[in-house]
This record gives C-alpha cells, structure tokens and sequence, in this order.
C-alpha cells in the first residue's frame, strides 16, 4: 500500500502535469470541461485574462446583466475556446485532390492524414495545424518535417487560393442589400486643397467597395455611420474620441485605401457584432505566450512610449498583439488592411492562412 506522502507525491505530480499542459496548449473546438473552465483563475496568462475581460464586457453590455459577473467570466472563456476555430465553410466547396509527395518521410504523415480527413477541406486545416506545430517543436528533426509540410501547402496553395481570393472579395459584390450609409458626415479642414479632395473622396469610395464586396450585409447593417474628419495636423489615419464620447476616423491627405480600411477594422469589431469581437480576442490569446512586452521594443525605430504594450505572439506582424484599455484589439484592423487587393490578400495567405481564415468566416457570416 501506497504511504501518504507518496501519495501526495503522485496527486502534486499529476497535477503540475495537468496545469502546465492547459496552460501551454488550450483546448481547442470543443466545449470547456470545469477544469478547463477554472484553469485560466490559476495560470498567470495575461492574454487570455485581458480577453476574458473584454469579452465578458462585451456580453454583459449586448445581453444585460442577468448573470453575477464570475458566471459571464465563465461563458467568455467557453465562447473564447469556442469562436477560435477555423470553420471548414469558409474554404471553397471542393478543393483540388492533394498532390503527390516526393519526400518518402513527408508522405507518410500527409498521406496517412489526407486518408483519415472526412474530406480534402478538413484534411487541409489539420495539416496547416500540423506544420506549425512541428515548426514551433525544439526537435530539429520535426522542425525540418514542419518546414517541408508548410512548403508542400505552399505549392498546393499557390494552385487555388489566387482565384477564390478574387471569389472571396467579391462575394456580395451582386448580393441584394438594403441601403448602407457608409459615412455620416467627411469634413475637410482648411488646409485641404480641392485636388487632395478628390483624392481622399475616391479612396473612400474604394475603401466602401471593398467592404460591401467582402463582408456579409447584415454585418455593414449593425455599424453606425462613420464620421471622417481629414487634415494636414493631425499625425496619421487613427480613431479619435471627442469629449462627448463620440467616436470619428482622423485622415490625411496622404492617407491610402490600406490606412482606411484598417480604421474601418476597428469600427467593424466595435459595431459588427460580439461573435467578430470574441473571434479576434480567440486568435490573439491563442498565438500569444501570455506576456507583455514594451510596443517599442517589439517595434524597432518607433516612439510608443513604455505604457503602450503588445503581446508576445506568433504573428504575422507585433503589432497585430497590442493591447487596449479598453478591450480592442488589433487582429481584425491588421487583417484587413491586408485584403486590399488580390496580391495584398494572397501574400497574407501565404504568410498566415488561419488567420485570413478566421477573418473571412467572421467578416462573412460563416461562425
């Protein structure tokens, strides 16, 4: 028979055990069981502690507040787990077979994989969830298997993703919709010649064409009408909030369509729903270690000053990590700025498919 303190031994062992393995891999598409549940109370991950945060807020803000705030701690962390996976809707309906392998090493996993998947779609996104895992591993051996398996995507990326990528930006370009009203007032200082006008007016109506092409009608439909203000004093293209609380978009002349529609990210995750908010938190605790770092120092040759944080991640940009008072993130801005045109919204394909991934389905009405 076991002494007691071996078996106190055996208890603390298991669940040091337990407790490092939620914390460094949450559990992913599937509803959180009470240890998961409580597990986020006990391990220091400040990512996922600030989204639980802001999507709790965010509920109790949309539903009321019929629940003690614990109890929506809890549903914010479900949904969190829940709203971080990559719906298989989201990629074309019939994707090309999976072509053939030279290495011997790499067939066997891809093969092995691609027979086990339901269909080509979910065999896909469990081999891009494959190869960054391996890339991530200390063993040198599964780093280079990772490495071949990413560039085996690439190739097999390369032969469908630019055409449905134009499908992709057009897709309720035809749609019958009710009538949006993009913006509510665009004031123009002084300073603004007649010809930076109408420049600033054409890139507006392109920045419009490109979310009434891209995102579901009934997302645009929830947004309030969004008030420009453009001037040479202000220091670049941001959201700005008057005294009376009143939020507006500040441009320059020199603005581009890409500076405009990362703005209009920021007024879509405030206004376009909480299921696209508490996607963008799901993506940003999900690549981040938990950690915050100094924006200026993840960002060499800036001026953030020590206060302006960013969370540690694997992004495709540091800057898509930082952290806001007041639960914003920068997942959804940095997105899609990145689905300008075709050639902007293939290179983020390639650089981080999940991510466009995600960003379509919320953006689309596909979760």
């Amino acid at each position: 028979m076991l002494s007691r303190a071996r078996v106190v031994v055996v208890i603390a062992l298991a669940l040091a055990g337990w407790v490092g393995s939620a914390a460094a891999a949450p559990p992913r598409g599937r509803t959180p069981r009470l240890a998961d549940r409580l597990i986020w109370r006990w391990v220091p991950n400040l990512s996922h502690a600030a989204s639980v945060k802001a999507v709790s807020e965010r509920l109790q803000t949309q539903f009321g507040h019929a629940m003690p705030n614990k109890d929506w701690q809890v549903t914010a962390d479900r949904m969190l787990r829940r709203h971080g996976r990559i719906p298989a809707s989201v990629l074309p309906e019939s994707l090309p077979p999976l072509p053939a392998v030279a290495s011997t090493h790499l067939a066997a996993g891809v093969i092995k994989t691609a027979l086990a998947a339901s269909d080509v779609r979910s065999g896909y996104i469990y081999l891009e969830r494959q190869a960054a895992a391996l890339r991530g591993s200390s063993n040198e051996l599964e780093q280079q298997l990772g490495s071949a398996l990413t560039s085996y995507l690439a190739r097999y990326k390369a032969k469908w993703a630019k055409p449905w990528l134009r499908q992709q930006r057009a897709r309720f370009a035809k749609a019958p919709r009710e009538a949006w009203r993009f913006t509510e007032t665009v004031n123009y200082q002084d300073s603004i010649s007649s010809e930076q006008r109408a420049v600033i007016e054409k890139r507006i109506a392109r920045a419009k064409r490109v979310l009434e092409h891209l995102v579901d009608p009934q997302v645009l439909l929830r947004m309030p009408p969004v008030p420009i203000q453009v001037g040479s004093q202000f220091s670049g293209p941001c959201i700005a909030t008057e005294a009376n609380g009143r939020k507006l978009i500040h441009l320059t002349p020199t603005s581009s369509v890409k500076d405009l529609l990362h703005e209009l990210g920021h007024w879509v995750e405030d206004f376009g729903g909480w299921r696209i908010f508490t996607t963008m938190h799901a993506l940003r605790w999900r690549r981040s270690d938990g950690r915050l770092s100094e924006l200026g120092k993840l960002l060499e040759g800036t001026t953030y000053d020590a206060t302006q944080k960013a969370f540690n991640g694997k992004f495709v940009a540091p800057y898509i990590g930082r952290k806001y008072a007041g639960g914003s993130t920068e997942v959804l801005s940095m997105g899609l700025e990145r689905l300008v045109n075709t050639r902007a919204a293939y290179k983020f394909f390639q650089q981080d498919g999940e991510h466009l991934l995600l960003l379509l389905a919320s953006l689309q009405g596909q979760r």
